[in-house]
């Protein structure tokens, strides 16, 4: 539910796992058109957060694991409009794996208290990348450089590539695991 300057990044990394790389993907936002040319991605534009009509059409209810992004719009209400939606999707699929994306580390209780499985706070990990990466530790060197190895191969393939960019249009890169983004759109 939703989509930010971390959607194109998840579903590349579920792309990569051979038990997704074929798997369906909704994305239910406020956006004028599907965020990406996945052809396995299917899209339905909703309010955010989720109501009406937009519940049925992205089956929510049969959803097995279920992805709440932050609106990065909302400077103030980010975390409860994903506690909602959180608690929504929970109501709709009691089954269902939640995760969700938190901004602001005081409003974890609130998503968690409304179902989410695992809440991902984006500070709280860069916080805590940045630490140990301070205090030396190999597997954060690891972690980091893989990430900018891939953010690389990204740009490179985009350079290589330039048929596949409007002419004019300014390149954009998302990276796995980075700090906090203002974004226009969201869901």
């Amino acid at each position: 539910l939703g989509w930010n300057l971390k959607g194109p990044a998840i579903l590349k990394s579920l792309r990569k796992e051979p038990q997704y790389e074929s798997a369906p993907v909704v994305v239910v936002a406020d956006l004028d058109q599907k965020p990406t040319e996945d052809p396995l991605l299917m899209f339905t534009r909703s309010a955010y957060p989720v109501r009406g009509e937009a519940i049925e059409r992205c089956c929510l209810s049969s959803a097995a694991t279920v992805v709440v992004l932050a609106n990065y719009a909302e400077k103030t209400n980010a975390d409860a409009l994903t506690a909602v939606n959180v608690m929504l999707a929970r109501r709709l699929n009691p089954d269902a794996r939640i995760i969700a994306e938190l901004l602001d580390p005081g409003q974890r209780s609130f998503i968690e208290a409304a179902g989410a499985d695992l809440v991902v706070g984006i500070g709280e990990v860069g916080g805590y990348l940045l630490a140990e990466a301070a205090m030396g530790h190999e597997v954060v060197r690891q972690l980091l450089n893989a990430v900018s190895e891939s953010r690389d191969r990204k740009v490179l393939a985009d350079q290589a590539s330039p048929t596949l960019q409007p002419q004019g249009a300014p390149a954009v890169q998302s990276a796995p695991v980075g700090p906090h983004e203002p974004a226009k759109h969201h869901a």
